[in-house]
């Protein structure tokens, strides 16, 4: 089609991705005429050049106006469609890791909720969800859309555009992708829309295939850029993390090794969700949540929560950590334990415990590491995960790991028996460990639903 270059893709819910057959302007006609600075690595979740990129895919009434087929094709206008990208991300980012700490032992309610957020701390989420945990997965699929846009309009302009941008892109879809495959059920439903092309729908994937398309992504970004710390530090944690989600430890350790352990990259916000939920929906950090819970309140600088239990880690306009050098130290000591190395996998624990926050916190115990049994040992690694990926994302990967990859039983895993507070509605933890796509996701002709909820 001649005028496909005047298109934005925008997704609908669940991600089912529509084609909009008129991309109207509504207060942000100007954006695809700014450009931004090419060294910007966090771009607010809420502005990116005073408003988002979503608000150019919106269709608006006869009138409105149109973004000219020209303005889409500069390279102003591509440069917003990636700042676009990395908003839609950190949102989806955000989203999950809010609705992530809900469902998992991190956070907990206060109060009696009947709405959908009393169904994700109780893990009784039924198939025709609007929660905000399906919300997630909605906003990753739209970041996906969005990075293959953006990706698709900056090579019209491949020899200005900086090299890490389309790393930087790849890198965004594969990370959707990991952080989908650990929510999801098996059988997700990854529809593409590449810039200037037909949406394209694809059989939904297994949650192993699922890992390896991303993987795929993360190699294709480390094969463009070298030497922006934050995109190498995305891409390069990224794929451990995919991984070691596939039991693949040793290919994790190994690339994880490349990360210094300084080394972060960031999601920037103008309002965190972490703050505003936890003050809407007083969101609190509660120990032994569920009998299985972590005892949090036995944790230390790591995790941050006051005596009322609201978390203390996030102001209002925090960045959080999506992917770090810590992380990359927690996967080599990991990669050691399974190699039946308990003192090198010891020896990182406390390295980080030493150097790695301030002030340094006391070393592990013998009893609790080298003088431990193998069962003890895997418990003390993920309560080690748990407190230094407080609240960024990592705890509904690492329990429904725990049950995938160490055949531990869920029900000694996530939190069970008597919802606290008392809550009619959802009186009891139910058994999911995963999430289905949103019903909406029914439009697409290739969806089959779950495949299973096994893996």
């Amino acid at each position: 089609m001649d005028n496909k270059m005047r298109l934005l893709v925008k997704n609908s819910l669940a991600g089912y991705a529509s084609l909009v057959s008129d991309v109207r302007v509504k207060a942000c006609k100007a954006i695809a005429r700014k450009v931004v600075s090419s060294g910007a690595i966090a771009i607010s979740a809420m502005s990116v050049v005073g408003c988002s990129v979503s608000d150019l895919v919106d269709v608006g009434k006869p009138g409105d106006d149109v973004v000219e087929e020209g303005a889409v094709k500069t390279y102003q206008g591509a440069v917003a469609m990636y700042n676009g990208a990395v908003s839609r991300f950190q949102l989806g980012f955000s989203t999950f890791a809010t609705s992530t700490a809900l469902f998992t032992d991190e956070m907990s309610l206060s109060f009696h909720v009947s709405t959908g957020y009393g169904a994700i701390d109780s893990r009784a989420i039924g198939a025709d969800s609007a929660s905000n945990i399906t919300l997630s997965f909605t906003q990753l699929q739209r970041a996906r859309g969005q990075a293959q846009q953006a990706r698709g309009a900056l090579n019209l302009h491949k020899e200005v555009a900086p090299s890490f941008y389309f790393a930087r892109m790849y890198a965004i879809e594969g990370f959707a992708e990991v952080l989908m495959a650990e929510l999801m059920c098996s059988g997700i439903p990854l529809t593409n829309s590449r810039f200037g092309e037909d949406i394209e729908f694809v059989s939904p994937l297994t949650t192993t295939e699922t890992f390896e398309s991303a993987i795929k992504l993360f190699d294709s970004a480390l094969s463009i850029t070298h030497d922006n710390d934050a995109v190498l530090t995305l891409a390069k944690i990224g794929k451990a993390r995919a991984l070691v989600n596939l039991a693949r430890y040793d290919e994790a350790a190994a690339i994880a090794n490349e990360i210094q352990t300084s080394s972060r990259y960031m999601a920037e916000y103008t309002s965190n969700e972490f703050y505003s939920t936890g003050q809407s929906y007083s969101y609190i950090v509660r120990s032994r949540e569920g009998i299985n819970g972590l005892d949090w309140d036995r944790a230390d600088a790591r995790t941050q929560f006051g005596t009322d239990g609201r978390q203390t880690k996030y102001a209002i306009t925090s960045p959080v950590v999506v992917a770090s050098g810590i992380e990359a130290r927690l996967i080599e000591a990991e990669a050691a334990l399974q190699n039946d190395d308990p003192d090198s996998w010891a020896s990182i624990l406390n390295s980080l415990r030493s150097s790695a926050i301030t002030p340094a916190i006391p070393p592990l115990s013998v009893d609790s590491t080298t003088g431990a049994n193998k069962a003890t040992q895997i418990s003390v690694h993920f309560r080690e995960r748990a407190f230094w990926l407080f609240l960024t994302g990592h705890r509904q990967g690492d329990l429904r790991r725990l049950v995938r990859n160490y055949n531990r039983n869920q029900n000694v895993v996530y939190p069970t028996g008597s919802v606290l507070p008392v809550n009619n509605n959802y009186p009891f933890y139910g058994a999911m460990t995963n999430v289905s796509p949103p019903m909406a996701e029914e439009r697409n002709p290739l969806f089959q639903g779950c495949f299973n909820r096994n893996s």
